[in-house]
């Protein structure tokens, strides 16, 4: 993996190497730049294949085509192989050279035939046109913006800090729909002027101008074949891109969980790497509720001793969590309200010791239906087609069973937005009650326009595809990326390679989930490798103690974070945020969620609108 930077215009190298400088951190190996006079490109590298011959900026034989790259293509021998029967000569043996040729040949529509995670720009000095791409479901960032009439973009949002032309206008669309949402979905960023480019898309800048055009989108395709071919196929692709996502000249290991996915990585990549491979599993000094917070340990271990890996534990120490907030708010460059981002910061840090490449298993509930809510938007729709009789009797009382409560409420919500809001936003009256000013309400207007206009066979694709484009790449996959590549640690993801993607989303939801069992079809599938101890246990949630840090080693900085002097009274309501501040810390009401939501967002604008260290 690398870091991207660059811009369209004269050559300002100082400008260029301070976007650089900022982050350096995603590539310690090498670093290099290109100028022409009209567009200027740098490069940090974190050497993974071809450590000699792989650096950049990389230009073409004839010197017409400069590109800057971050990622991995898994398929680059085939492209390769078929390029030079076209005639197309290669002096590396990298597959950053293999996308140049792809684009000459095909335009930008040849990132279809790209089969990895990677951000590019890719500069054509003949026709003085800069193409910017992201990989199918935006496992790798790029950033982009305009000033004074030139394009900009990085791998991360600090670069922009560096530009003379920038300035540091909050939306203040964005801050709501970051308290509601708990982070922000493309193209939307913190910043007015700055924009994340698409999973799946390209920019094209030509003559002072740019277009966005999509190359790839998940369709409404229903499986032909039967539920044994299926399997089948699902076995072929998940083995096939394991063994392609593999392949590295450096260390490789795998961060296990107490989960289905990441123990199916490890499975099978032990099979591909020579000697034992490294497994990494983090879990939590706490006094009470080891079962809960520990869970994840507990399963991994018994795992790692069955699969025979080599496996590494990590134990976070409350008392040390205040001392990492400043550097994880900075790495993690844009706010992300997830609990786990300073668990997965941490555990990162520690497994650079030993790997530099890691296999995760991100993707594999938004593919298989592994989270509850796809199951519980079944039951909604079922419910709403029951006779009104039916619907009418007092549900409520069900509620003693239901552990999350207000079941008729989520049973009758509507299919599409609406129901995709009531699963995964924060109550928006606490949220506008809390803000200074009002902006209507940009979170559901942006997830309608942005996720709900295509037609799907049941509301509950509309759901996955939501996940699939906003929550898995801005949430996710950006939290991975950010803290690992805050310690030079490459993570791939091969249950994400596009080809299972589509394959997994033409899967009738029946086969996903039934009688509360999630991810059937995975779990049958690879019933053979995976520990038995895991096929029969229901999904578990990885839990991190936040709500006891916000209470306990963290509860001095946030009361320091969010004092009145130093919050901006412009974005938020005094009284109401020393409200919920106070029945949190006292234990009269739980605003966990919305509380961290608000620590990160005021973090993350004194590092970087006020620039100040904490």
């Amino acid at each position: 993996m690398c870091g991207i930077v660059g811009f369209t215009g004269e050559n300002h190298s100082e400008v260029l190497q301070k976007m650089m400088g900022k982050i350096k951190h995603r590539g310690p190996d090498d670093q290099g730049f290109f100028n022409d006079g009209f567009c200027n490109l740098g490069h940090v590298r974190l050497s993974i294949i071809d450590l000699v011959g792989g650096h950049q900026p990389m230009s073409d034989q004839n010197g017409r085509s400069h590109i800057v790259f971050n990622g991995e293509i898994y398929n680059y021998r085939e492209l390769k192989k078929e390029l030079q029967e076209s005639g197309f000569k290669f002096k590396t043996n990298s597959d950053t050279e293999v996308i140049i040729y792809t684009l000459q040949k095909y335009g930008w529509e040849g990132c279809k035939k790209l089969n990895g995670i990677f951000a590019f720009a890719l500069w054509d000095q003949d026709q003085r046109k800069l193409i910017l791409a992201r990989d199918h479901l935006g496992v790798k960032p790029l950033y982009y913006a305009l000033f004074s009439g030139q394009l900009y973009f990085s791998s991360e949002l600090k670069s922009f800090l560096t530009i003379p032309q920038f300035k540091k206008e909050i939306s203040l669309e964005s801050l709501q729909c970051f308290l509601t949402a708990g982070y922000l979905p493309s193209p939307h960023t913190p910043f007015k002027n700055i924009f994340k480019l698409s999973p799946g898309q390209v920019l094209i800048w030509e003559a002072g101008n740019y277009i966005l055009r999509n190359y790839w989108d998940l369709d409404d395709k229903e499986w032909s074949g039967s539920y044994d071919e299926a399997k089948a196929s699902i076995r072929e692709l998940v083995c096939d891109s394991v063994k392609r996502q593999c392949i590295s000249e450096r260390p490789l290991g795998v961060f296990l969980s107490g989960g289905i996915d990441s123990t199916l990585m490890a499975a099978l990549a032990q099979q591909e790497v020579q000697g034992k491979l490294k497994t990494f599993t983090v879990g939590y000094e706490v006094e009470e509720q080891q079962d809960k917070y520990n869970l994840d340990l507990q399963l991994a271990k018994k795992t790692a001793k069955v699969l025979g890996t080599e496996h590494y534990e990590y134990l976070i120490k409350s008392e040390d969590i205040s001392k990492e907030i400043g550097d994880f708010v900075y790495y993690l460059d844009e706010p992300n309200g997830s609990p786990t981002s300073l668990s997965n910061y941490l555990l990162a840090r520690f497994a650079r010791q030993k790997i530099v490449v890691n296999l995760g298993g991100d993707g594999g509930d938004e593919l298989f239906a592994g989270y509850k809510r796809y199951e519980m938007s079944l039951w909604a729709s079922r419910f709403q087609k029951m006779p009104q009789w039916m619907q009418n009797l007092p549900w409520q009382y069900l509620d003693r069973f239901y552990s999350r409560g207000h079941l008729k409420e989520k049973l009758l919500t509507p299919s599409g937005v609406k129901r995709y809001g009531m699963f995964r936003f924060q109550d928006s009256d606490a949220i506008k009650s809390l803000l200074n000013f009002t902006v209507g309400d940009p979170v559901m207007s942006w997830y309608e326009e942005l996720f709900f206009q295509k037609e799907f066979s049941c509301p509950e694709k509309s759901l996955m595809y939501a996940d699939l484009k906003s929550w898995l790449p801005d949430e996710s996959l950006m939290r991975t990326d950010r803290m690992s590549m805050a310690h030079a640690l490459e993570s791939r993801v091969p249950l994400l390679d596009h080809r299972l993607v589509e394959l997994a989303f033409s899967l009738p939801l029946s086969w996903k989930v039934r009688g509360g069992v999630t991810k059937r079809i995975l779990r049958e599938t690879f019933s053979d490798i995976l520990p038995e101890h895991l096929l029969k246990v229901p999904k578990q949630g990885w839990f991190s103690p936040v709500a006891k840090w916000l209470r306990g080693p963290l509860a001095e900085q946030v009361k320091e974070v969010l004092q009145p002097e130093n919050i901006n009274h412009d974005y938020f309501n005094k009284q109401v945020l020393d409200t919920i501040l106070r029945e949190h810390l006292q234990k009269e009401k739980s605003w966990r969620v919305l509380l961290w939501n608000l620590f990160i967002w005021q973090a993350w604008y004194d590092t970087f609108i006020e620039d100040k260290h904490l």
